[in-house]
This record gives structure tokens, sequence and C-alpha cells, in this order.
């Protein structure tokens, strides 16, 4: 499985870079995908009050599986996610057999991972150049915001490019 790790602060682009990448390996036919992404918000949840799922998990069991024609959701309830081991987490989508992952968020559970490929994605340059500093080793190029009027250019030796105008060139990185 090839994973691809999404850095930037909000409204980086971190999410539309994320799926261009993710509409071009589709495109291009080259293996299933899951993606990761981190929420902030700690009274985020996915399942809806009221809802059979909810009834579920609040009379106390804490994994509750919905079924559906074409969907299969896990809700697993936990006090604290920071527990949760990186293992665990790449275990479920080894299972669904992924041949990509990408990732927008968990960096921290992804700082000793080894061949794990980085994009940056910035409002500018001096951003994307903080951000390199952070999260140095394995970055394939730089996106974002500011891509568009940098395409061609290149930041600290790393390529710009604008997605999804350059998806082919940004694919061809990951693939390598």
């Amino acid at each position: 499985m090839k994973i691809v790790l999404f850095h930037g602060f909000s409204g980086g682009g971190k999410t539309t870079a994320l799926t261009s990448i993710s509409r071009a390996i589709v495109k291009a036919r080259l293996g299933k995908i899951g993606t990761i992404k981190r929420i902030h918000d700690r009274d985020f949840s996915i399942d809806s009050k009221g809802k059979d799922t909810w009834l579920h998990a609040s009379s106390g069991s804490s994994v509750v599986v919905a079924v559906a024609p074409k969907e299969i959701d896990i809700i697993r309830r936990e006090e604290d996610t920071s527990t949760i081991s990186l293992r665990e987490i790449l275990g479920i989508f080894t299972r669904s057999k992924v041949d990509y992952l990408l990732v927008e968020g968990l960096h921290q559970k992804f700082e000793n991972a080894r061949n794990v490929k980085r994009i940056i994605c910035a409002k500018n340059e001096a951003q994307a150049k903080d951000l390199m500093k952070i999260h140095h080793g394995n970055i394939l190029f730089v996106t974002g915001k500011f891509a568009n009027k940098s395409r061609g250019k290149e930041i600290n030796g790393i390529p710009v490019f604008s997605l999804p105008r350059d998806g082919a060139k940004a694919l061809h990185l990951i693939e390598r």
C-alpha cells in the first residue's frame, strides 16, 4: 500500500489536492483508494442523534456496524482515539485491500512511518517553506492556492504543481 500524506494549514488546499490525486488514480485505474480525514471537533460524530445506529451506541454498544445495499459503516465509540495505534489504523485499509492510502491529518501517527510520501499544501510560498521545514523528507511536490501562479516553479528544489491541472505529473511522482 502506498501512503501519501497531505500537509498544510487550514485553507491551504489539502482536500482539493487529496481529491485531485484520488480522481487521477481512479482515472488511471491504478487501484483501490482509501482515505483518512482527521477531524479536530471533539463533538463530531458521523452518527445522528435519534437514528437507530445512535440508539445502538447509546444503549452501550462500543461498535456498531450499519449494513446497507452498497455500504458498510463501522462506528467505534472510543473515549480517547489518541491511543489507537498506527498499526491498527493501517489494518483497516490492509483488510480492505487498499492500494493507495491518502491521509489528511493524523501526521503524528505517521511521524516514524517508512515509505510515506508527502505533499505540501499551502496558501503561499512562505507558508510552503515553513511547512517544508516541519514536514521534511520524501516531499513529492508543493501545491495550494498560490500554485496556479507559481506553476512550473520549484521551492527548495521541490516542484510546484497546480491541481487538478498537473494531476498526471503528480501521479507520476507518486508512482515512482
